[in-house]
């Protein structure tokens, strides 16, 4: 697949979470990486897109790519003042927990 551009209605971070999660599902994890980074380039601070690239690191076993993003999603939170989303701060927990 690739990007293509997004219908007048929908955001462009929108498309790359739907190739991003499509990717994955096929398995593809290397396609779904580029679609949730290319989304993160529109929409740095789309935590649906962060949480796309934690699962997708984590598929792939690449559990430092999983902590770096966790860490750099924690700082943006704290640089905005914002809490993360219960369900992103869930998730995180549960990969970094799941580590050897």
């Amino acid at each position: 697949m690739t990007v293509a551009a997004s219908p007048p209605d929908e955001p462009g971070w929108a498309t790359a979470h739907t190739l991003a999660e499509a990717h994955q599902k096929a398995g593809d994890l290397p396609a779904a990486r580029r679609a949730a980074m290319r989304g993160l380039q529109a929409e740095p601070v789309s935590e649906i897109l962060y949480r796309d690239l934690l699962r997708i690191e984590y598929r792939a076993g690449n559990l430092a790519a999983v902590r770096r993003t966790a860490d750099k999603l924690t700082a943006l939170a704290a640089s905005l003042d914002v809490e993360l989303d219960q369900e992103t701060s869930a998730l995180v927990n549960m990969l970094l927990a799941s580590r050897p």
